[in-house]
């Protein structure tokens, strides 16, 4: 089974517009709105790759029907803790240049007995598969991804950032997938090539007990580091049309590839492949299995001792 956590959703108001006009008029000349959150999207993503997530996480009772409507429609099971409060407004904005800006929310505040109920409601046994996934909404200890992961018997996954990522790592999950951006500023580095996200990787990371590493440096590719060896690949040459996702296709992708059962060598080929699937879909579309299968066979892979 595969669990997906989303502890802090979002309501995403999407709004594209020529060129950003800091401080007059801007007329809009499209604008969407979607139920999201990284969980949200990685549930999504594993449900496009032929998968049946189930999500698990907080929903919010002023306009948490939102959240349910959105995952009955699109068939994602969902067994979600209900916390005071309302799902939070982020707002991208994109020009025509490509360039985005967000403004995103902080959250709502749960307690403690909320906290507990969400813990209690995520089960585990050896062949599952949980992803911890995004921020966490006010009131929530920087440690409870640790937490989750100390003693889960399953495989667990991690996209986080900060100290959440800091202190995840003291609890050994099966694998974690920060940016490059992330990384640094997680870790207080400015590692900036494949071999200096490698080296760091293994003697930083692999060595704490992590299995897997995939570090995601957008255009510019990404490398995975792993105990049987370390890749790198460049990003695809495809036309973006649509940014938000492509770190959570890459999260689904990690998991598609663990539960397939695949080579580690060919994870990377399948990370990239969905990323580049998904950055050609406009909004927050997610790719679908066919898509990634399609892009994967064009993805450049090398060792990183080659480079």
């Amino acid at each position: 089974m595969i669990y997906v956590a989303s502890l802090n959703p979002c309501i995403d108001w999407q709004y594209s517009l020529p060129s950003l006009n800091r401080g007059g008029l801007n007329r809009v000349n499209f604008n969407r709105q979607d139920i999201g959150g990284k969980g949200i999207n990685v549930a999504g993503c594993l449900k496009n790759l032929g998968f049946d997530p189930m999500l698990v996480g907080f929903n919010f009772w002023e306009n948490g029907g939102l959240l349910i409507e959105e995952m009955d429609r699109r068939e994602i099971r969902h067994n979600l803790t209900p916390a005071k409060g309302s799902i939070r407004v982020n707002i991208k904005l994109y020009e025509n240049s490509g360039e985005m800006t967000e403004l995103n929310q902080p959250g709502a505040t749960v307690t403690a007995a909320e906290i507990k109920a969400l813990q209690e409601s995520i089960p585990g046994s050896q062949s599952d598969i949980l992803v911890l996934s995004g921020s966490y909404p006010g009131g929530v200890d920087a440690g409870l991804y640790a937490q989750i992961c100390q003693g889960y018997p399953g495989k667990t996954i991690i996209d986080a950032e900060g100290e959440a990522l800091r202190l995840a790592i003291s609890a050994k999950p099966f694998a974690i997938k920060p940016n490059l951006f992330e990384l640094n500023s997680s870790f207080g580095l400015s590692l900036k090539t494949p071999a200096e996200i490698y080296k760091f990787c293994c003697q930083q990371l692999l060595s704490a007990g992590v299995s897997m590493v995939c570090v995601s440096m957008g255009a510019s590719g990404a490398v995975l580091a792993t105990s049987e060896g370390g890749w790198f690949s460049p990003a695809l040459p495809v036309t973006v049309k649509g940014l938000p996702g492509a770190g959570d296709s890459m999260v689904a992708a990690m998991v598609y590839a663990i539960a397939s059962g695949l080579p580690v060598a060919e994870f990377l080929p399948a990370i990239m492949g969905a990323a580049a699937a998904s950055v050609s879909k406009p909004g927050t579309a997610l790719c679908n299995l066919d898509e990634m299968r399609q892009l994967q066979e064009n993805v450049l892979q090398f060792p990183i001792e080659a480079l």
